[in-house]
């Protein structure tokens, strides 16, 4: 199961995005607030425009991910999909 969701704008403090036109994004070096990202996480979608905040979307496997990145990025992991799918019975 894949999972997009967008970031709130206040957790986002810095981006770092380091890539050569000639690279695979993965060789690279994507960071958000000084943490880098790692597996689980499919597809980071940057939206820039001047008269708004950044909007950033992952996509993301909730299995795959670790806890460390679900907290730092307010991700949900499949546990607590799972938890919030029983709350609701």
């Amino acid at each position: 199961m894949i999972i997009k969701q967008k970031l709130n704008p206040y957790l986002v403090k810095e981006i770092l995005v380091q890539l050569d036109g000639e690279m695979i994004c993965s060789e690279g070096v994507c960071q958000l607030n000084g943490f880098q990202v790692e597996k689980g996480i499919g597809t980071i979608e940057i939206r820039l425009s001047p008269q708004r905040k950044p909007e950033i979307f992952v996509e993301y496997a909730p299995s795959v991910i670790t806890r460390e990145t679900a907290l730092m990025l307010d991700l949900k992991k499949i546990s607590d999909l799972m938890n919030t799918v029983e709350s609701e019975k």
